[in-house]
């Protein structure tokens, strides 16, 4: 187990995500991965966090990491949805083509977690008005995306965000007032009609003097 990780957030009996330096004195909690019942540790040597109440084989802070990321992000995009607020995020470029600024849901009106496509299954699936998938996002803490996975996305232009999360601490990510996801599989510059490839970006320096 990583020292970087430790069960910071746990669910309450409402599923109400619960910051462990939050933790009320005799309250339930549930861990957000497997359901088990955990307590609150408040020791002065490690920071505050949660622990099973009895041993779980089958539980990881890593994978209870994911899960409580991945619930953030879209408690956060669900929240901008029923307000109709914009959600800005901003990237690098894969294409080399600088770095990107757009709203995450420019053309959404539905978010679903654990989004089925058949094929596979995102983290979260961000949908139009008709159903259609126009991008999802994937939390990686262990294992990225699976190339299965990239190839259905690319082959259904399918826009894929990824945040890797290496730790607890970066869970404010999901907050943050402008995403900064690691990697955007997509590029806002238009094509080149003859070779289809995207456009670079060129800069105009102009000058408003007297001519020498």
């Amino acid at each position: 187990m990583s020292k970087e990780i430790l069960y910071s957030f746990a669910n309450d009996d409402c599923g109400n995500v619960v910051a462990a330096y939050t933790a009320q004195r005799g309250q339930t909690y549930f861990c957000p991965s497997c359901n088990g019942e955990m307590v609150s540790r408040m020791g002065k040597k490690v920071r505050p966090h949660y622990a099973h109440k009895s041993l779980s084989q089958n539980c990881s802070p890593e994978s209870a990491l994911h899960f409580v990321f991945k619930r953030l992000l879209y408690n956060r995009i669900f929240t901008s949805l029923s307000k109709g607020e914009t959600l800005t995020i901003q990237w690098d470029c894969k294409s080399y083509c600088g770095s990107h600024t757009g709203d995450l849901l420019r053309r959404t009106t539905l978010v679903e977690e654990e989004c089925s496509l058949g094929a596979c299954r995102p983290d979260i699936g961000m949908l139009d008005k008709s159903g259609n998938v126009v991008a999802v996002i994937e939390v990686v803490v262990t294992h990225p995306p699976d190339e299965t996975a990239i190839e259905f996305y690319q082959a259904k232009g399918i826009p894929l965000v990824v945040f890797h999360i290496k730790s607890d601490s970066e869970l404010s990510r999901a907050s943050e007032e402008i995403l900064k996801p690691d990697l955007v599989d997509a590029c806002l510059n238009p094509r080149c009609p003859k070779c289809h490839q995207h456009k670079s970006r060129q800069r105009l320096l102009i000058i408003d003097a007297k001519c020498w």
